[in-house]
């Protein structure tokens, strides 16, 4: 066994200051008990939520799952076998091509239409002088398609 000399130390503090600090030490501890209370408290709420996560399920709640999910597959199987013997015919990647064309024919045939739709809407909003209380063109425009006209 070893034996170490240590220095003596000698406290050179008031009464007052001693009491001082007895204070601020129990306050200190009164809000380090505040602080543990609060994170057993939250312990025990987390460890329940995990436990509930983590709770097997009894056999007989598997065995209604299984028989469940036995049940969607068996509809999934009967609707895939419907669909395998209808006559769906095959499109060919000219078709579709042929298709994507047309789309995108229409799809510039409804752009132009819109902004001729607009060109002239506006033209007969300046020519009636916007009768209609005193409203700008933006106005009249979210109005009417507010309207539904």
């Amino acid at each position: 066994m070893y034996h170490a000399l240590q220095p003596e130390v000698t406290c050179s503090i008031s009464e007052s200051s001693e009491t001082e600090d007895l204070a601020s030490l129990d306050a200190s501890i009164t809000s380090l008990r505040k602080a543990i209370t609060n994170a057993r408290t939250t312990r025990k709420s987390l460890e329940s939520e995990v436990c509930k996560y983590t709770k097997a399920q009894s056999p007989d709640e598997l065995r209604g799952a299984i028989e469940a999910l036995q049940t969607q597959k068996a509809g999934l199987v009967e609707r895939i076998e419907e669909l395998k013997q209808s006559e769906i015919k095959p499109i060919s990647e000219q078709e579709k091509n042929q298709i994507d064309g047309l789309e995108k024919k229409w799809k510039r045939e409804k752009t132009q239409r819109w902004r001729v739709l607009k060109e002239l809407w506006w033209q007969v909003v300046e020519a009636e002088g916007a009768r209609e209380g005193g409203l700008c063109k933006e106005e009249l425009w979210v109005s009417t398609l507010c309207s539904g006209v």
